[in-house]
């Protein structure tokens, strides 16, 4: 069978992208032990997701005490 993977419809296959968020912004260590929140973790998180399929990660940049953090430069 040939799939046309720039065509949609019953029995075509369009492109997908898969994203994750991982982490979100208002939930910490204290809701959930394993949520990813340092570089590592959050390494660790993106490497097991791309080897899951997923093509995209959005992530939530913490401050010291792992407070959401709405500052630009933190993001770079």
């Amino acid at each position: 069978m040939t799939v046309d993977r720039d065509a949609t419809g019953p029995g075509l296959i369009a492109p997908t992208a898969i994203a994750v968020a991982p982490n979100g912004g208002r939930r910490g260590k204290q809701d959930h032990p394993a949520l990813p929140i340092g570089p590592q973790e959050l390494a660790r998180t993106a490497a097991a997701c791309l080897e899951a399929g997923a093509a995209m990660i959005h992530t939530h940049v913490r401050d010291r005490d792992g407070g959401h953090l709405l500052d630009a430069h933190a993001y770079r």
